[in-house]
C-alpha cells in the first residue's frame, strides 16, 4: 500500500502483516507488522492509499 506519513505528508510504499483493526477517536486503524524493517506499528486508515493485497502468506508472530 501507499502510506501518507502525518508528519511530512509524503506517501511511501510499505509491505504489512496485518494483525487487528481497531476504532477509536472516530477513526479506524491497523495493527500490523511493517515488513521492512520487522516491527509492528499502527497506521491510520484514512491515511492509506493505492491499498493491493497480495498471495503471499503472512505468517508473523501474534500481537496482542
Amino acid at each position: 500500500m501507499e502510506y501518507e506519513s502525518a508528519n511530512s505528508g509524503t506517501c511511501r510504499i510499505r509491505r504489512l502483516g496485518p494483525n487487528f483493526l481497531y476504532f477509536s477517536q472516530g477513526s479506524l486503524y491497523l495493527v500490523a507488522a511493517d515488513l521492512e524493517d520487522s516491527t509492528v506499528k499502527t497506521f491510520s486508515l484514512p491515511r492509506m492509499r493505492k491499498v493491493e493485497m497480495t498471495d503471499d502468506a503472512y505468517t508473523g508472530q501474534k500481537v496482542d
